[in-house]
This record gives structure tokens, C-alpha cells and sequence, in this order.
């Protein structure tokens, strides 16, 4: 399993994994000032996303989305009503997106397990089966929803939806080449990259659907389930979930200490947080 690279091989491929980590930041500034607030700044809205992604690393997850909402509203001085059609909107896109590319990817999954790459027992068939039906039964009512106002969203402004869902399903392909990056950086085959870039893909959708903050114990317990069914170490699965994370959370504070000075929210890391957790708080 364990392919012996070189060195400045393993490098470029971490830095092609932390330049996909920054460019998913940047993706959802971009969708939403593309297709939606095309009249406010660039500037505006990535500082807005820079501190409201760093904002869910800091904040328990029922105050993220409170100041998510209250900052969008004050940096980009859209009305509620406005604002809450917006929202709806993103989320049906960013729902289809994941759901459907996840779909793809997980099926290329079970075509990799049933081919008998290194199965390893009825057990962990059997708890596989027990998280996809858990996934589907999480997704079901909000799925019914997405699929409700993607389609009225789509008579109504069929070019917004459209562009937001093209630069949505762009921003979910990236994890997939980010997962096999961060794989075939600590020594694992290159010839299976698609595998590990499909395991990563189920695993980020996983800690989605999960609805938890970051997507804890979701995204980790099925990475490792899936890199585990496919034969690698669980030491191994263990590293590529933990350099995600890292650089996930690295690139959130890099970028959102920054963007949230920018916005007035503080200058050091326990200003920001103070502050936002009191605009979250509505005071």
C-alpha cells in the first residue's frame, strides 16, 4: 500500500493539497458575489466569508449561524427578507451540489470495495450499512426542501442559480484531489489517487449531513471507515484526517484574523472572539 516517493514529491504534494484548502475559502465568497450581490465589493464580501468561516471554528455552532446572519446583513446592507431568500437559495445549491457529486463519488466507492480491494470483514460492511442509512435518513427531509427551492429558484432566476450551482460543484470537486494529495503525500499509491479522492468526498458529505460544528466524528469516523475498507493502515487514515484539519483551521485563522480586523471586529485573536461571540449574542 505504502509507495516510496521522494521527498520534494510528498512536499508538492502537501502544497497542492494547502492550495486547494485556501482556494475552498475562497469559493464561497466568490459563488455568492457572482451570482447573488453582484453590485456589492469583492473586498466586502470575501472579508464577510473570511471572518464568518473563522467564526465557526471559534463559536459553538448556534452562535455561528447568528452572526453569520447578522454580519452578512450589516457588510453587505441587504434587507431580511433579501437576505433569508438568499440563504435558502445557497444552501438548495450547495445541497445539490454535495449530494450529487457524493453520489458519484460514493458509488465509485462501493465499485472499489466490491472489487475486492482488500475487504477486510463483515463488520465493517455491516457499519457502513449502518452510516449510509443513518446519512439518508438525516438528508431525506432537508433534501425534500433543497429540491423544493432549487426548482421554484430556477423559474424564478434561472442564470443566478445556474452560475451558484456551477461554482459550487467547482468548489466540491476540490476536496477530492485535496484528500488524494494529502494521501499520496504520506506514502500512499499514486495509481489510486481516484479512490482516495472518492473516500474523501463521502467523508467531507458525511460530516455535512452530520450537521455538527466542522463536521466532527462524521467526516472523521467514515475517512477512516472507507480508507480502512480500502486496506490502509488506520495510523495512516488517522494522519490524513488530522493534516485536513490542520489546514482547514490554519487557513481559516490566516485568513479570517485579518479580514475580521478589516471589518472592525478586533485586532488579536480574543478580541475577535469576544466580539463575535456578542454580535451572535444580538448585543
Amino acid at each position: 500500500m505504502k509507495a516510496d516517493l521522494p521527498a520534494v514529491f510528498q512536499v508538492g504534494m502537501l502544497l497542492i493539497a494547502l492550495a486547494l484548502t485556501v482556494g475552498h475559502f475562497y469559493a464561497e465568497p466568490a459563488r455568492w458575489r457572482l451570482a447573488y450581490v453582484r453590485e456589492k465589493s469583492w473586498q466586502s464580501t470575501r472579508d464577510l466569508f473570511f471572518a464568518t468561516s473563522l467564526a465557526s471554528y471559534l463559536l459553538p455552532f448556534k452562535l455561528g449561524i447568528p452572526l453569520r446572519l447578522v454580519l452578512s446583513s450589516r457588510v453587505l446592507a441587504i434587507g431580511a427578507s433579501r437576505l433569508a431568500t438568499v440563504v435558502a437559495i445557497d444552501t438548495a445549491v450547495t445541497l445539490a451540489a454535495w449530494g450529487s457529486i457524493a453520489l458519484v463519488a460514493g458509488g465509485k466507492s462501493a465499485v472499489d470495495l466490491l472489487s475486492g480491494v482488500a475487504l477486510r470483514s463483515q463488520t465493517l460492511w455491516v457499519a457502513g450499512g449502518a452510516v449510509a442509512l443513518a446519512l439518508l435518513a438525516l438528508c431525506l427531509g432537508r433534501v425534500r426542501r433543497a429540491v423544493y427551492t432549487l426548482w421554484t429558484s430556477v423559474r424564478e432566476s434561472p442564470k443566478e442559480v445556474v452560475a451558484a450551482l456551477a461554482l459550487a460543484m467547482i468548489d466540491v470537486l476540490s476536496y477530492g484531489p485535496r484528500h488524494a494529495a494529502i494521501a499520496i503525500a504520506i506514502g500512499l499509491s499514486p495509481d489510486r489517487w481516484g479512490v482516495w479522492a472518492s473516500c474523501g468526498i463521502v467523508a467531507t458529505f458525511a460530516g455535512i449531513a452530520s450537521g455538527m460544528p466542522m463536521g466532527l466524528v462524521g467526516y472523521d469516523a467514515t475517512l477512516m471507515l472507507l480508507l480502512g475498507a480500502t486496506g490502509v493502515d488506520s495510523s495512516q487514515a488517522l494522519i490524513i484526517v488530522a493534516i485536513n484539519r490542520v489546514m482547514s483551521i490554519a487557513s481559516a485563522v490566516l485568513l479570517g484574523l485579518p479580514a475580521a480586523y478589516r471589518l472592525g471586529l478586533g485586532g488579536g485573536m480574543v478580541a475577535v472572539f469576544r466580539r463575535m461571540r456578542e454580535m451572535a449574542r444580538g448585543r
